[in-house]
């Protein structure tokens, strides 16, 4: 029997290389938040949440008749292992995984996130999957229990910032394995890369 996935987006972040919200970003008048839900959501994730920093102005969401929850970051200027902490905790209440992105993933598909929700539904039950491309693993493309979120208080307890540690001695953790020039998951951090995914061809 398969357990429903939450989905979540991070978008809290500063975007100070970016110069302007990476989350209002727009390609065809859709901004990348609302693709990123999009992806989500076509993959079958629900209930959805967004883990913002506090008072963050967020781009117009769709009025599809889907439950969006929004989660401001407890913690401020933590990064995203503070919308870890505040999201999977939103969350916990409605599931007991979470599909977690970024939000600034231009060419983000409900097929790439359906490779990952793939992997984390395991013989033995769902379990923790996150993306590794080329040997790195990426701890904001990842299935979260949500009760993680207390492990990522701890880690910030600890003045820890780096996401990482979320993955740090978990037994049982899976992988999907992607190629590194796979569009799907390809982020943006400048306004040169943003162009830059957006001209070369998809995978």
């Amino acid at each position: 029997m398969t357990v429903p996935i939450a989905g979540l987006v991070l978008c809290g972040g500063a975007s100070r290389r970016m110069g302007q919200s990476k989350a209002h970003l727009q390609i065809d008048s859709i901004s990348l938040l609302q693709k990123a839900l999009n992806a989500l959501l076509g993959a079958g994730c629900h209930p959805l949440a967004v883990a913002c920093a506090p008072g963050q102005i967020l781009p117009k969401l769709s009025d599809n008749n889907y439950k969006i929850i929004i989660s401001e970051d407890i913690v401020k200027r933590a990064g995203p292992l503070a919308g870890l902490q505040s999201g999977l905790a939103a969350l916990q209440p409605h599931a007991q995984f979470a599909c977690v992105i970024p939000c600034d993933l231009p060419c983000i598909t409900p097929q790439a996130i359906t490779r990952l929700l793939l992997v984390a539904q395991s013989p033995a039950g769902t379990i923790p999957v996150c993306l590794r491309q080329s040997g790195h693993i990426n701890p904001l493309v990842t299935v979260y229990p949500c009760a993680w979120h207390a492990k990522a208080a701890t880690l910030l307890q600890q003045n820890q910032t780096k996401a990482l540690g979320m993955l740090e001695n978990v037994a049982n953790l899976a992988f999907l394995d992607e190629p590194e020039n796979e569009t799907a998951w390809l982020d943006c951090d400048t306004p040169e890369a943003f162009t830059a995914i957006l001209t070369q061809p998809q995978n």
